[in-house]
């Protein structure tokens, strides 16, 4: 259903596959350079995923949205990509029945918006949905050692570290060995 390109060697893809008659999940295929590949994705609901937009600021920076199966209805379907897995986020659902977002753009790294539609009541005509979703940027909070030789482990602690694919000191990358969402730990 959509498809974005992070890179001339990175492409994400997303739509849906049936699993069963009666059950379809949420599809994401990943473009190398060289080849596609499935990639996981967590699906909120056991019945009916499906990601219909998606949009990529970098090859460690996408976004995708869609609608899922709550039982009684829809509701939105928000994935982001953090270039190492995907992260399923729950945004808004004003609609009593139907929730659902189509398209996704993401003009800078900390800023997406996605639009699609919502039935505020059952039999209700449908009304514009629009949702903006801003990342937000790691902060470090402490690190320790705070000197030392080379390969020694560094660990670093803060907040909204989950997307992190990259440290440097003094211009010099360090090898990640570990990331949490309030902690790194890396190799200098």
């Amino acid at each position: 259903r959509g498809a974005h390109a992070g890179g001339a060697t990175s492409c994400q893809a997303v739509g849906h596959y049936l699993k069963a008659p009666d059950t379809q999940l949420a599809l994401i295929e990943s473009w190398n350079g060289t080849k596609w590949s499935q990639v996981t994705t967590p699906d909120p609901s056991a019945s009916t995923d499906n990601l219909s937009g998606v949009s990529c600021f970098s090859a460690t920076n996408c976004d995708a949205v869609g609608i899922y199966d709550q039982g009684s209805g829809t509701d939105t379907f928000f994935d982001a990509w953090n270039g190492r897995s995907w992260v399923v986020f729950n945004p808004g659902n004003p609609g009593a029945s139907v929730n659902q977002l189509a398209s996704i753009a993401c003009p800078t790294a900390a800023t997406c918006q996605a639009v699609g539609n919502f039935t505020p009541n059952p039999g209700a005509p449908a009304a514009t949905l629009a949702e903006t979703g801003i990342t937000q940027v790691p902060e470090i909070k402490s690190f320790t050692p705070t000197s030392g030789k080379p390969g020694i482990t560094v660990t670093i602690k803060g907040m909204h570290f989950d997307g992190v694919t990259k440290v440097t000191f003094n211009g010099t990358s360090a090898k990640i060995t570990s990331v949490t969402a309030t902690q790194v730990k890396v190799t200098v």
